[in-house]
């Protein structure tokens, strides 16, 4: 059955306590394929940034590299679509978060590509970092991980200007460091440079959980 990524813009109503919430606007995005939204980020100019997948190539979906692609879509308040791109390769890409840092769009989640955007992959589903300008295009993207699957599931824009992502992991080489055995949570704290290109992604330092369960998955991070 087909899937439709749903943009509910809500207003509330007094702050009584019978108080009702009302749809003040909706907008359906998508093709004739399966269309998923997980990321919904208000954006410093007063829009929105839609992140999700789709597999679709038609209608507000205008290319695909191969199964499910990067879908990052921008709105107006009132519903209209700005601006909308398809990231990956040949094999499946999901988005599931983004974040704003002076003007710029992170995108991350995971990937199973090496072709396509996607210029590497240590094995399995690495996850990926994608960075866009205001208006949509690509200006570096860069994937993390082992031979295992390694999944970036939110991130949030770090206090010093970088980026600290975070999801679960299933390896133990490559960029892993330890690993205690199935899936570990997995922390990353990259930087974000202004035109230093050797620095793009690089990481700072990862942080793995503390053993004490056979399965960790790790799916929020906010600012303390």
């Amino acid at each position: 059955m087909k899937q439709s990524i749903l943009f509910l813009s809500l207003t509330l109503s007094a702050m009584l306590a019978s108080a009702q919430v009302t749809i003040d606007n909706d907008l359906v995005l998508g093709g004739s394929e399966n269309d998923v939204a997980y990321g919904l980020l208000s954006t410093s100019d007063g829009n929105y940034l839609v992140s999700g997948y789709s597999r679709s190539t038609d209608f507000d979906v205008s290319a695909n590299n191969g199964l499910y692609d990067y879908w990052i879509v921008k709105t107006s308040t009132a519903g209209a679509v700005i601006w909308e791109t398809n990231l990956g390769g040949s094999g499946d890409d999901l988005a599931r978060c983004a974040v704003e840092i002076s003007g710029n769009y992170y995108v991350a989640g995971f990937t199973a590509s090496a072709d396509g955007d996607v210029s590497a992959n240590n094995g399995g589903q690495d996850g990926w970092l994608v960075k866009l300008d205001g208006d949509g295009n690509l200006l570096w993207e860069k994937n993390y991980g082992g031979t295992g699957n390694d999944l970036i599931l939110d991130m949030l824009a770090a206090s010093d200007g970088g980026v600290l992502m975070m999801g679960y992991t299933a390896s133990a080489d490559g960029d892993l460091s330890a690993s205690y055995g199935n899936n570990d949570i997995w922390v990353i704290k990259t930087d974000t440079p202004h035109g230093i290109v050797l620095k793009h992604g690089i990481f700072i330092w990862i942080v793995i959980s503390t053993p004490g369960r056979n399965i960790k998955y790790s799916f929020g991070v906010l600012t303390l």
